[in-house]
């Protein structure tokens, strides 16, 4: 606590889901602690919740390796400013969410100048990639908390305290109806291109194909573009022409209920897909510097979050040349097969029951507040 006797938290959370998660925890400290102070990064959700952001979040949705490159002048600037901050105001608590590439260099540097604890919220994914990361966590953070089960026994094996208390996406499903509800004779195909433009560009060609041919060979199918929180509608003005287009800013969770199947890129929102019980396709491409040092550097086998907790290929994935417009209307045909599609839905039921009881940020936010320091 400060003189003020106020709780001084620092959060940084550079991408839309950390955002969104970080949000949630804090209003679950803030039900047990009233007087808080919020700095650090955000978007949105976060500021809503009283943070103090240095930036905006648009700013830090950089991706790729050529991609964090060309921006590298913005990220030291921006570092040196965060760690002056620091320095001056010294908060009681660090929470760094997700956002490796970024806040594991930070940790470090935070650790350089003061011994103020960090807690480290969704961990990278250090079991896919870049392992030589974990001395980092060993040496500058205080506690780790994942959200997936098979992280906490990685960790664990390799001698790192670790806390897991269930994946988030369970609190914002659990009372919720995922019936499906039917809405007529047209199919409904969601297309989610991603969070950040650089993929979404990368992404957007094959979409526009598959509605202008795929659309008019079948007129019972209707495209949803789920529009992600900071993209501007007129991103997709060129789809948006067609007639059998919708473009919606509703989040997975809550909309997809009236989906049919969904073409989704990588990332968070495939968990989401499967958590809807929405069959789904998992795309992904970036550019082709960042393909090749991703191929020599990740050693999973998978790239959807689902096929890694099922320890097999459930959910198609067509990464970067497979990613094409005929590789994509043969998986749709195929999904389009009630069976296939009750196969898949199993196979998430299952996933499911693996990540938790619903109170991941409750507890999360508890053992925040009441940790001791060292």
């Amino acid at each position: 606590m400060n003189k003020k006797n106020k709780l001084n938290l620092f959060v940084i959370a550079g991408e839309d889901s950390g955002d969104f998660h970080g949000a949630h925890i804090i209003q679950e400290i803030k039900k047990k602690e009233k007087r808080i102070v919020l700095t650090g990064l955000g978007g949105k959700y976060l500021k809503k919740a009283g943070l103090n952001s240095f930036y905006p979040l648009k700013n830090l949705s950089v991706m790729g390796f050529w991609e964090v490159l060309k921006n590298l002048s913005f990220f030291f600037k921006l570092e040196k400013e965060l760690l002056h901050h620091i320095k001056q105001n010294r908060p009681d608590k660090i929470i760094l969410i997700d956002y490796p590439g970024f806040n594991m260099r930070l940790a470090k540097k935070i650790k350089q100048i003061t011994n103020i604890p960090i807690y480290y919220y969704i961990s990278p994914q250090l079991w896919a990639w870049k392992e030589k990361r974990l001395q980092t966590i060993k040496n500058y953070i205080d506690y780790m908390i994942v959200i997936f089960p098979f992280e906490k026994i990685w960790y664990q094996k390799r001698g790192i305290k670790v806390q897991y208390f269930g994946h988030p996406i369970l609190d914002l499903i659990k009372n919720q109806d995922l019936k499906k509800t039917n809405l007529g004779h047209k199919v409904r195909i969601a297309l989610c291109p991603g969070s950040r433009m650089q993929e979404i560009n990368k992404h957007l060609p094959v979409f526009e194909r598959l509605i202008q041919y795929y659309g008019i060979e079948n007129k019972n199918i209707e495209f949803i573009i789920y529009k992600a929180p900071g993209i501007q509608k007129q991103t997709f003005s060129q789809i948006d022409l067609h007639n059998n287009v919708t473009i919606t800013s509703n989040t997975i969770l809550k909309s997809f209920k009236s989906i049919d199947l969904a073409v989704v890129a990588s990332g968070t929102a495939t968990l989401e897909c499967a958590m809807s019980l929405t069959p789904f396709i998992t795309i992904y491409k970036m550019s082709y510097f960042s393909w090749i040092i991703t191929k020599k550097l990740v050693k999973s086998p998978f790239a959807s979050m689902v096929n890694i907790l099922a320890k097999k290929l459930i959910v198609t994935e067509l990464l970067q040349a497979n990613y094409n417009i005929k590789n994509l209307i043969k998986n749709i045909d195929l999904l389009l097969d009630p069976l296939v599609q009750n196969h898949m839905v199993r196979a998430f039921k299952n996933i499911r029951s693996q990540l938790g009881s619903g109170l991941a940020y409750e507890q999360t936010a508890e053992f925040i507040l009441n940790e001791k320091n060292n």
